[in-house]
């Protein structure tokens, strides 16, 4: 019973599921609703002031044309690239530590963001 608890567990969570057609393979992740997702959007580039804070956002946008603002979601992921430059809070709460550059990205059940440059001036 319990290695049946396991599985369910594991399969109600996103996964990425493998296409082969034709010798052409594409990679489409499902969230845990079962929805395919398309695409995951963090916006542009940010610019803000050191010691400064910026809010941000992220939308999903799933393969049937239908979009979900994720930004708080427990399953939301946010990456800075270098933490000296800036941080983000798991709200998406963007702080600006020191002037410089990096990037910021996020991944939501599997799905990652393009990177988007992140300048603290």
């Amino acid at each position: 019973m319990k290695l049946f608890s396991r599985f369910a567990l594991l399969a109600s969570l996103a996964l990425p599921v493998s296409f082969v057609a034709g010798g052409c393979s594409s990679t489409t992740t499902v969230d845990s609703n079962g929805k395919a997702i398309s695409s995951l959007d963090i916006g542009g580039s940010i610019t803000l002031d050191k010691g400064k804070t910026q809010q941000v956002s992220a939308t999903v946008k799933y393969a049937d044309g239908t979009t979900s603002v994720v930004t708080t979601s427990a399953d939301l992921v946010w990456n800075v690239g270098n933490t000296d430059v800036a941080t983000v809070s798991k709200d998406g709460v963007v702080t600006g530590v020191s002037v410089g550059a990096t990037t910021l990205k996020a991944i939501y059940q599997g799905k990652e963001s393009d990177s988007q440059p992140l300048i603290v001036k």
